[in-house]
């Protein structure tokens, strides 16, 4: 199975080297294809992800010291919810310090396979 990926790294000075992120890669095998650099319009600035999350629950009982894999941009790292004693549902749940707008999400299940039924929700309040 073939799939593309990509990265995104924003820069402020032309001098340094750039180091792109290792793209997810299944099996340890990736191949680049093209880099594409454009400058950024004036006045956007794009928030560093991690920087705005301000919480990541994640149901079931593990160490809740772990759940910052989640975001850790590291495709070796894993975590796997259960269900939730109280609510009896799985999820990761992240919650952000200031409003923040998807321009795209990947949501990776083990093994290429989607168990069962999986739903992507957002809230505007945190609790609808």
């Amino acid at each position: 199975m073939k799939e593309m990926t990509w990265s995104e790294i924003n820069i402020t000075s032309i001098k340094d080297t750039i180091a792109f992120p290792k793209p997810h890669a299944p099996l340890d095998y990736y191949e680049d294809i093209a880099t594409l650099a454009f400058p950024t319009p004036a006045g956007f600035v794009e928030p560093i992800f991690n920087d705005l999350v301000s919480n990541i629950e994640v149901s079931g009982d593990h160490n809740k010291s772990k759940n910052r894999v989640v975001i850790d941009k590291d495709w070796n790292t894993q975590i796997s919810p259960t269900k939730d004693p109280e609510s009896g549902e799985i999820f990761i749940k992240l919650d952000f310090n200031q409003d923040y707008t998807f321009s795209n999400a990947f949501i990776k299940f083990a093994a290429y396979g989607m168990m069962g039924r999986n739903y992507v929700m957002v809230s505007d309040d945190g609790v609808n």
